[in-house]
């Protein structure tokens, strides 16, 4: 079986650094990346999660605050692997 994941990012109304998640996120090969804005809306951190989530189609959903760096290469492959080997993780 194989999985599918979206890495789902509030960006909590900082939109002035766009550039700031995508260099981040450099290492994240085979997995899309959903910006949440709430610049206008205001939703909060939760109210942005949230939307990513009923925004999303994918097996696996993967939350990350816009402040996190990842530096391993296609990390995401690691992580659906576990998931996909152990179904209770």
């Amino acid at each position: 079986m194989t999985l599918s994941m979206v890495v789902v990012i509030p960006t909590c109304g900082l939109v002035s650094e766009p550039t700031m998640v995508e260099e981040r996120l450099q290492h994240t090969r085979h997995t899309p990346v959903l910006r949440i804005d709430d610049s206008q809306t205001r939703w909060g951190p939760l109210g942005c999660l949230q939307k990513g989530y009923q925004e999303t189609t994918q097996d696996l959903i993967c939350y990350l605050h816009d402040d996190v760096v990842i530096r391993e290469d296609c990390w995401e492959d690691r992580v659906i692997k576990q998931f996909e080997q152990d179904p209770k993780v």
